[in-house]
């Protein structure tokens, strides 16, 4: 996953027009398509634009195999996943609370496993630059619960974002029962949830809508936090694949 082209491309899930050429495969690429093949952790010449756009579909790594980016077909848009390696996690180099566990239901091939905590704390700020303009996003956590080694918690957990213009949005569940109500707590609403495959379920922190780059040179941002502050129990038993940032179906 790791070169921009490949000799042998996965292209199953890739829709085809063996009868277009490069100007129009040009057109179904992101108007930043270089900039994203510039931070491919392995590069690789392309031999034509399908290559390129196969290569994008198929998800490029960059950041030192930390994150990967791919092309939303639905959406052509870009989409971004960081693995829990690029998140600053409280503790998270210390085996006694934290642990890395290799597994292939991760894009990266490791998730975080937390052992022990009594003060949860994950984070990062990611840059937009790689995103698409004009597009709306979610931006959730990935994250796994062992039930058997999860105790009954009796705060939630909250869930805090900031969009590029700098608004604050905040959100919360219980981890040891997701129906378990959160009003009572800062009268805060439950931060919504997908499933998805093998257990994994998707938090999602909140949306924004990514506007063009105004010319002004300012890096557009965005802030995302998953904490439990309540230092009065431990916690346990939750996995953390890492953060991904998708492009919305309109």
């Amino acid at each position: 996953m790791g070169n921009v082209c490949q000799n042998s491309m996965a292209t199953d899930n890739v829709n085809f027009d063996e009868n277009a050429s490069d100007i129009e495969w040009e057109t179904r690429l992101p108007p930043h398509y270089h900039k994203i093949l510039s931070r491919a952790v392995t590069q690789k010449k392309c031999s034509s634009k399908e290559e390129i756009y196969v290569a994008l579909c198929n998800s490029i790594l960059i950041e030192e195999g930390k994150q990967i980016v791919w092309l939303d077909q639905s959406t052509e848009k870009i989409g971004l996943k960081a693995s829990a390696r690029s998140l600053v996690i409280i503790w998270g180099n210390e085996d006694k609370y934290w642990r890395w566990v290799q597994t292939e239901e991760s894009s990266f091939g490791q998730v975080a496993e937390l052992v022990e905590v009594w003060w949860f704390e994950v984070y990062q700020r990611f840059e937009c630059t790689l995103l698409s303009s004009n597009t709306e996003y979610t931006v959730a956590f990935i994250v796994k619960i062992d039930k058997s080694r999860t105790n009954s918690y009796p705060s939630p957990f909250v869930f805090s974002f900031k969009t590029p213009e700098g608004n604050w949005t905040r959100s919360a569940r219980f981890l040891d029962d997701l129906d378990k109500p959160v009003e009572s707590h800062e009268g805060l609403q439950m931060t919504p949830l997908r499933y998805a495959e093998n257990g994994w379920i998707e938090f999602i922190v909140g949306e924004f809508f990514l506007k063009e780059d105004d010319g002004c040179g300012r890096t557009r941002v965005i802030d995302v936090y998953m904490k439990n502050e309540n230092s009065s129990f431990s916690k346990s038993g939750i996995f953390l694949d890492g953060v991904k940032i998708t492009p919305k179906q309109l």
